[in-house]
């Protein structure tokens, strides 16, 4: 990938995202019950520890987002619009739902949606939130294969990688 700026992201958690910038997020996060790596908070605060030493990021995690960044900057090229969502509780209640399935972090995952749920939630949005964050959902099935074509050789395996990853991870 020749441009590595990454995509504007709504901030889910204001104070969070401060205390990142810092790297003193991590007791934070364990305290609020947010989804991390690991089963329990002594694996988060350990995994957040070595993330402070040496970042660390599974492969089909990057290639997803990779991914994502190229549907992003194929839109913008291609003059089409990308979403812009502003999170909302029940919003935030899905990402930290979505969080915890790609941390494997089953007890959090359960705290977020029943929390969705709670907030109004219904399976109809739960269903379209997963199929949202398919790597490709930004361009439309008529318009994938041109947006294929496009890609050089290592973008496809990116692609390919960050198909995987999103299909273990929301088993889709």
């Amino acid at each position: 990938m020749e441009n590595t700026k990454s995509l504007p992201l709504p901030i889910w958690d204001k104070l969070g995202n401060i205390l990142r910038t810092f790297n003193l997020d991590t007791f934070y996060r364990g305290a609020m019950g947010s989804p991390g790596r690991g089963k329990d908070i002594a694996e988060h605060a350990m995994s957040d520890l070595l993330n402070i030493v040496a970042y660390t990021t599974e492969p089909g995690v990057q290639a997803y987002y990779d991914t994502r960044k190229m549907v992003f900057d194929w839109k913008k090229d291609n003059g089409l619009k990308g979403m812009k969502n502003k999170p909302t509780k029940k919003g935030n209640a899905l990402y930290y739902y979505r969080q915890a399935l790609r941390y494997g972090d089953p007890p959090s995952a359960k705290k977020y949606l029943d929390k969705y749920y709670e907030l109004g939630g219904t399976r109809k949005g739960l269903k379209q939130s997963i199929r949202l964050a398919h790597p490709l959902s930004g361009v439309t099935k008529i318009k994938r294969y041109k947006f294929k074509q496009g890609l050089k050789p290592a973008e496809k395996k990116r692609l390919e990688q960050g198909l995987r990853w999103y299909k273990k991870t929301y088993g889709k």
